[in-house]
């Protein structure tokens, strides 16, 4: 089972790779060999034409679902509002961020439309830096990244912190989201596994307690048909409330 030392992007994608429709596009459409870009001094993938159907999934390029692992893992900055755009020149609300000080892993994606895409990850958070014209990008000099400006003032404070947080490192702290997200994780992959409801109830609960109250109205039988359902729902659509701010 999952532990609460999981960060937000692995969550999101273990309840991801567990979506059958997901695991079937993959089949589809992902598992070609995938090109690495050398020009970058970090690990680069290039995006490709069968990429841009994974953007239904809220991502930008398909990744194995066998994989347990986040390298090369792109949200789509939309959805998920991790993305910060960094332009050539400098103006007013830009902020200057050394990324050769990043405590974290560093890699990137090259998109069809000719821009960057670097995903930086400390092991609890991350963010996305949309690089709009990676020819002069060059890490070893200050990147200037815009924060956006939104009508939700709590969701644009909310990226200016984790920015913060992920890039400056002025934080250390585990990232705080319910741990009922790894509860409804462990709950599906016992579900996914052919358990059965009774069989999922011994893992959560003590087992002479759940064997003494299982009944088919029984309170903890409903707890364990809606831990399922809800489960479900996030591998199918939902994964994307984990990481959105």
């Amino acid at each position: 089972m999952m532990s609460l030392a999981e960060s937000k992007a692995t969550t999101a994608w273990e309840f991801l790779r567990r979506n059958e429709g997901y695991q079937k596009d993959w089949e589809d459409n992902g598992c070609a060999k995938r090109s690495i870009v050398s020009e970058f001094p970090f690990p680069v993938i290039q995006q490709t034409e069968e990429d841009l159907k994974a953007e239904q999934w809220g991502i930008l390029a398909y990744k194995d679902p066998a994989d347990t692992c986040v390298d090369h893992l792109f949200w789509d900055g939309e959805r998920s509002g991790r993305c910060l755009h960094s332009y050539e020149g400098n103006s007013a609300d830009n902020c200057e961020f050394d990324l050769t000080k990043v405590d974290g892993k560093i890699s990137g994606i090259l998109l069809i439309n000719g821009k960057l895409c670097i995903n930086i990850d400390n092991g609890f958070e991350f963010v996305q830096l949309l690089i709009h014209r990676p020819q002069s990008f060059d890490i070893q000099k200050p990147i200037g990244l815009s924060f956006p400006m939104s009508a939700n003032a709590t969701k644009s404070i909310s990226l200016v912190n984790l920015a913060n947080r992920v890039l400056l490192g002025k934080s250390t702290a585990r990232s705080t989201y319910s741990s009922k997200y790894i509860e409804y994780l462990n709950y599906l992959k016992l579900y996914q596994e052919g358990k059965s409801h009774r069989e999922i109830a011994h893992a959560f609960y003590d087992r002479e307690q759940v064997d003494y109250e299982w009944t088919p109205d029984s309170r903890l039988r409903a707890k364990v048909r809606y831990c399922i359902s809800k489960a479900k729902r996030l591998s199918n659509k939902n994964y994307h409330s984990i990481i959105n701010l």
